[in-house]
């Protein structure tokens, strides 16, 4: 079997990967404010300097590990949604929300600390507001995409959408998290309310027209 050579991009590929991990972790255990940089370091396998060095200051590391997540499911949904290869309809898209989202508690306890850390530190709110309107920025990106695909115009802008589905998104994963048995399917009505016949679409393209 060949023995992958590590360059030295290869290499620090994996010392941000190794330090998101142990970040992540801390980070949803113990808040912002609990952890410590040296234990994430330590629980790494490397020291505080490769902190510092790969992201900068404890807060960049924060907001590094909450995109890493965001890029993830944006690339869940991104195969799931893909036009050559899928036919997915609302219920897959609730059914991979359910599994990547819902039932993610580290996740929703970081997004969760994100925002009280801004909150109670108004010298780093602009910085967290800049990262949100980032995160948002990149939802439409990802729904300008997948509507021109589908062939699909929608009845508000994508970028007001995706701040309607990041707020709502996180607003329903708080729900479930905490009120497991309440509102089965919660998630699909919300898609249904939004993508149904009445919802945020004027026009799909029936694809008989499209042949």
């Amino acid at each position: 079997m060949p023995v992958e050579r590590w360059t030295r991009e290869r290499r620090r590929e994996l010392t941000r990967q190794a330090l998101l991990d142990a970040a992540e972790d801390s980070f949803a255990r113990r808040g912002f404010n609990g952890a410590s940089l040296d234990e994430i370091a330590d629980a790494a396998g490397y020291t505080r300097g490769a902190i510092t060095f790969n992201f900068g200051s404890k807060e960049d590391l924060f907001l590094a590990v909450i995109e890493r997540h965001n890029t993830q499911l944006l690339g869940a949904y991104a195969r799931l949604l893909d036009v050559r290869t899928s036919s997915a309809d609302l219920g897959d898209i609730s059914e991979l929300w359910e599994r990547l989202e819902a039932k993610d508690v580290t996740s929703l306890c970081l997004v969760m600390e994100l925002r009280l850390f801004a909150l109670r530190n108004p010298e780093a709110r602009e910085k967290v507001a800049r990262f949100e309107r980032h995160t948002e920025e990149t939802i439409a990106r990802f729904i300008k995409e997948q509507t021109a695909a589908a062939g699909i115009e929608l009845a508000v802008d994508a970028e007001d959408l995706a701040a309607i589905l990041y707020g709502a998104t996180y607003g329903l994963q708080q729900h479930v998290a905490l009120c497991t048995k309440d509102h089965g399917q919660l998630f699909w009505r919300f898609l249904e309310l939004l993508l149904g016949p009445t919802g945020i679409q004027t026009g799909v393209e029936d694809p008989a027209d499209a042949s």
